[in-house]
């Protein structure tokens, strides 16, 4: 019973489809997670995780970053526009916004 879950990870990552190593991603698709509301909405640790790790494909590897999310119901914002202000301001990367 413990190893049940394991069995399922491990059955869904030889389902998941890859990409042949020689070929380059043609975007890095972010996908909003969290975020944090007080004085101001901004982005939470997983999100900001995501956000970081697509700076770093970006700087490596060059695709252009793409960033996705609803707004808030009471923010002025989208999770989409909170995530493309953290990466411009905070990782000097471009965004799109999808």
């Amino acid at each position: 019973m413990a190893d049940y879950p394991f069995r399922r990870v491990v059955a869904l990552a030889d389902a998941m489809p890859s990409l042949p190593s020689d070929a380059p991603p043609s975007a890095v698709m972010v996908l909003a997670a969290d975020y944090r509301h007080g004085q101001r909405y901004t982005v939470r640790p997983l999100t900001l995780e995501r956000l970081a790790q697509a700076a770093r494909q970006e700087q490596r590897l060059g695709p252009p970053v793409l960033v996705s999310g609803r707004r808030p119901d009471e923010a002025d914002d989208s999770l989409a526009g909170m995530m493309s202000a953290v990466l411009q301001n905070d990782f000097e990367v471009p965004v799109a916004m999808a």
